[in-house]
C-alpha cells in the first residue's frame, strides 16, 4: 500500500532519531518536497525533540499529520500533550515493522551516507545537505524548489536566473510523484502476496521473535495494523505481515487462555489442539488419510509421554 502523496508542503511529516558516531540525531522530513533537516540530540528525551520541532514548525508550518514510530520520546504523556495543543494529528508505525515509516527510515539512510561522505572527504555536512537540497527528484523540481519555491545558492556555480523564484506546478509534481509510486509499486507486488485484512475477535497466530503464538484480534488499528491479546492477556500491536489466520476458536477468551496455558504446561508443542477422545470408544489409531503432515509429507503423532492415543491435528 502506497502511501498518499499531500496536495502541498509540509502537509504531512515524518520523524525518525538515528545514531551516527556515538551521537543521537533527529531527522524531519516533507512528505511532499523531500526536504528533510538533521538536529544533533544532546539528549533523547521528549522536551528535546519537541523543542527541535517546534524550530521547524515555526519556520515552514505546523503540519496536518505527523508520523513516527513508537519510541518513548513520541509515545509520551508530553508529546500528546504538544500534538494538541499544536493541532496536528500524530500517528506511529506497527512496532516491529519500520517500514510503515518507510519515508523517514529512507531519509535516515541518505542522511547517513551523507554525513560518511562527508567525513571521509572532510567536506562539511551542511554543505552536503545544501547540494542534495538542490538536486531535482522525479518530478523535475529539487526539495528546495519544491519547499521554498526557489533553488538555493551553493559552491556549484550557477546563475543569477536560475536562483529567481518560480512557481511550481503542483498538477505536474502530482502527477509525476505518482507515476514513480506505481512503478515503485509494481516493481515491489512482483515478490509480494496479498493478506486479506483481519476482523474482531478473530484467532490469529503472532510471530514474536521466532516464536508463533496463539491470539485473538482484540483493535483494529488501521489498514494493516491490529491490537492482539495473547493468553497471559498481554496486548501486543502488530502489523499485518507477521500475523497469521488460526483455526482455533478464541470466542470465550478466558477459557482460550485457560486452555493454552494448560498446554504450555503439559506439552513441548503446545501450537497445535489435539483431536478430543471418545470415551465411550475404544481408541485406535486413524486411517492414514486422515492424519495431519509435515509439508515434507511426515505424520504428526502425539507424544506418548503425555497422551499415549491421542494424535496431532
Amino acid at each position: 500500500m502506497t502511501t498518499e502523496f499531500p496536495d502541498r508542503p509540509y502537509q504531512k511529516i515524518a520523524a525518525d532519531l538515528f545514531h551516527f558516531q556515538g551521537k543521537e540525531y533527529l531527522l524531519t522530513i516533507d512528505y511532499y518536497s523531500r526536504f528533510f533537516e538533521i538536529d544533533h540530540l544532546q539528549n533523547t528525551t521528549s522536551k528535546t525533540v519537541i523543542l527541535k520541532l517546534q524550530k521547524h514548525m515555526s519556520r515552514l508550518s505546523i503540519p496536518e499529520v505527523f508520523v513516527s514510530d513508537n519510541g518513548t520520546q513520541f509515545s509520551s504523556s508530553e508529546f500528546k500533550e504538544f500534538a494538541k495543543e499544536w493541532g496536528f494529528e500524530h500517528r506511529t508505525s506497527s512496532p516491529g515493522y519500520p517500514q510503515s515509516n518507510g519515508l523517514a527510515e529512507k531519509g535516515v539512510g541518505i542522511a547517513k551516507k551523507l554525513m560518511q561522505k562527508a567525513k571521509d572527504t572532510n567536506t562539511n555536512i551542511y554543505i552536503a545537505l545544501l547540494e542534495y537540497r538542490n538536486t531535482p527528484l522525479e518530478c523535475g523540481y529539487s526539495p528546495s524548489q519544491l519547499l521554498i519555491g526557489r533553488r538555493t545558492k551553493s559552491v556549484v556555480p550557477v546563475t543569477n536566473k536560475a536562483l529567481v523564484p518560480i512557481l511550481v506546478n503542483n498538477s505536474k509534481v502530482r502527477s509525476l510523484m505518482k507515476k514513480s509510486k506505481d512503478k515503485q509499486k509494481v516493481n515491489y507486488d512482483k515478490n509480494a502476496k496479498y493478506l486479506p485484512p483481519l476482523s474482531l475477535n478473530q484467532s490469529v497466530r503472532i510471530k514474536i521473535g521466532k516464536t508463533w503464538k496463539r491470539g485473538k484480534i482484540v483493535k483494529v488499528h488501521s489498514d494493516r495494523s491490529y491490537h492482539i491479546q495473547l493468553a497471559d492477556g498481554s496486548i501486543y500491536r502488530r502489523n499485518r505481515s507477521v500475523l497469521r489466520k488460526s483455526p482455533e476458536d478464541t470466542t470465550d477468551i478466558e477459557s482460550f487462555h485457560a486452555q493454552v496455558l494448560y498446554h504450555d504446561k503439559n506439552s513441548s508443542t503446545p501450537e497445535l489442539p489435539l483431536e478430543e477422545n471418545n470415551s465411550s470408544q475404544e481408541q485406535s489409531d486413524p486411517p492414514m488419510n486422515s492424519r495431519a503432515r509435515t509439508r515434507a509429507g511426515r505424520l504428526l503423532r502425539g507424544n506418548p509421554k503425555y497422551d499415549n492415543n491421542e494424535w496431532v491435528r
